[in-house]
This record gives structure tokens, C-alpha cells and sequence, in this order.
């Protein structure tokens, strides 16, 4: 009578091996063409809160995690602002450098992943300082700017089943270059439309400054008068005007020390000062000594005209 053998046959083996093999790589996959699809997220023109909402719920999903966090650093003012999701929304506190998990990341640039936080003795006096989530394991990367200098860390919290692996820990460090991506970009684009809104500004104060020159030169007989101005800066101190008296016509010729904005700051100072005083003096003596008297009272010892 034959028995049949309880050992499994040799191709099942190679059989499940291969499944095994093939479900890795396609999670591999799927994991790939997620990250690669957040790169979509970071040259769209969506604002940072918005670029960093997608990116966590991005992260939560195709590392199986239960939360992430992400941990900027701010230098100037010793405090760690971390950013996570809560209710489907993104959220922000700060809280100071100190001698926390994410601080030990950011100070040393080292991965940090543990599997079992309860019971590893190193972390658990800190887990309850992560917050409200029950912390079973977790994986943190550092993030490290353009210079390559850490900003920030990236923080996954509770992998669904079994513990954070080394394809894991690559996959959040992908993850950690495109937050700092979009910060980058984010800065980049703040610092174009602040040039943009200077630019206006600049335009404006140049229609303004024209606007202070008389728009038409005066017709005398016997004289042919001609006026061309271009600052050297946008706009500058250079500034030139008629008055015209009962008998006489004055002319006012002046350069005012410095250029760009501080020049015609005073230049505009000059020019409603000489309107004012010539409305009701006549004597060009007087009225030179007046605004003399005024630029001394009321400006610094570095600028004159």
C-alpha cells in the first residue's frame, strides 16, 4: 500500500516563492509609480499646504502607515513646526528644539526605524510625546535641503503588517527629497511674486516721480527749451520745474545726493516743498533759504540737494 508523501511536492515550493516574488515587486511597483506621480503634485502651482496635504495622505498609503509627519526646522527661532493630517486636513504646531526622536534625527542626519516602540528602551519614555496616536513602530528619515544641509525629518507611524523594511526606509527617503522639493519651490515662487509685486511698485513710484516734471516746457520768446531725464536707477533724484513770476520766469535745476528710492524720496520732498513756498513767496532768495532751513530740520546730514 502506498503512502503519499506529507512533504510539500519541490515545484510548490519554487510555485510560492515565485508568487511571493512577484506580489514584491509588484507592490515595488505600485509604490514607484505613486512617488513618481507626487512629482505631478510638485510642479503644479498648488499652494505648499496643499502640496504637502497630498504628499502625507500619498505616504500614509503606500507605506500602509496609520500617520505621518513632517518636522521643519526653524533655525532662527529654536522650534520644530511638525505637520500632519488630521480629520483630512492639514495641521501645524510648533513646539521647541529639544531632545526628542525627530531633534536626534535632524541633529545626527541618521534613519531611525523601530519595530517595537513599546519595548524598545531607548524610545519609550519619549513615544508619548508623539501625540495622541498610539505608537507601535515607526520610521523616520532626515530631510535635507538644496546645500544638503537637514531642514526637517519625515516621519511614518504604525505599518499595518509587520514592521518598516529597508524597501520602506528608501521609499520615505524618495519621499523626504520631494517635501524638499517643494519647499524649495515653494520659496522660489514666494520670492518671484514678491519680484513681481516690487516691479508694480517700482513702476508706479517711476509714473509717479515723472509726474512731479512739468509735462509741458514753457514758451518764451527769444529762448528754445528742451528737457530729457532718465535716472540711472529706475527712478533717482535728478529734477528740474518752472515757476513763473509776475515779471520773471524761474527755473529750478537740482541733483539730489544718492540714487534710486532715497533720491527720489527727497526729490518728491523738494518738489512739494518749492510748490508750496512759490504759491505765496516771490523772491527766489526767500524761498531757497526756506527749503534749506526745512532740509536741515528734516533730513540726514548724508542727504542734500
Amino acid at each position: 500500500m502506498f503512502q503519499r508523501s506529507l512533504q510539500p511536492e519541490p515545484y510548490q515550493n519554487d510555485r510560492d516563492m515565485l508568487a511571493a516574488r512577484v506580489h514584491h515587486s509588484q507592490h515595488l511597483t505600485r509604490q514607484m509609480a505613486t512617488v513618481l506621480g507626487l512629482t505631478k503634485v510638485l510642479n503644479s502651482r498648488h499652494k505648499l499646504e496643499q502640496q504637502l496635504t497630498v504628499i502625507l495622505n500619498e505616504t500614509n498609503r503606500i507605506l500602509d502607515a496609520d500617520f505621518s509627519v513632517f518636522y521643519l526646522l526653524n533655525e532662527r527661532r529654536k522650534e520644530l513646526w511638525p505637520h500632519f493630517l488630521w480629520d483630512g486636513r492639514l495641521r501645524q504646531i510648533r513646539q521647541p528644539v529639544g531632545n526628542s526622536i525627530a531633534d536626534y534625527v535632524i541633529e545626527h542626519g541618521k534613519v531611525v526605524n523601530v519595530a517595537d516602540a513599546y519595548n524598545h528602551p531607548q524610545y519609550q519614555t519619549q513615544i508619548a510625546k508623539l501625540g495622541q496616536v498610539p505608537i507601535r513602530s515607526f520610521l523616520i528619515v532626515p530631510i535635507c535641503n538644496r546645500s544638503g544641509k537637514i531642514s526637517g525629518c519625515l516621519q511614518v507611524i504604525n505599518k499595518q503588517r509587520g514592521p518598516f523594511d529597508q524597501k520602506d526606509t528608501q521609499c520615505l527617503m524618495i519621499i523626504a527629497d520631494l517635501i524638499a522639493i517643494a519647499i524649495q519651490n515653494n520659496l522660489l515662487w514666494n520670492q518671484a511674486e514678491e519680484c513681481k509685486r516690487l516691479e508694480s511698485e517700482i513702476t508706479r513710484a517711476v509714473d509717479i516721480q515723472r509726474q512731479l516734471l512739468p509735462g509741458k516746457l514753457p514758451q518764451l520768446p527769444g529762448y528754445e527749451m528742451f528737457a530729457f531725464n532718465q535716472p540711472s536707477k529706475y527712478v533717482g533724484g535728478d529734477y528740474y520745474d518752472f515757476f513763473p513770476f509776475p515779471r520773471t520766469m524761474s527755473m529750478v535745476l537740482a541733483d539730489v545726493s544718492g540714487k534710486g528710492v532715497p533720491a527720489a524720496l527727497l526729490t518728491a520732498n523738494l518738489h512739494a516743498s518749492l510748490h508750496a513756498h512759490a504759491s505765496e513767496i516771490n523772491s527766489c532768495k526767500e524761498i531757497v533759504k526756506k527749503i534749506n532751513n526745512h532740509f536741515y530740520l528734516y533730513t540726514a546730514s548724508d542727504m542734500f540737494a
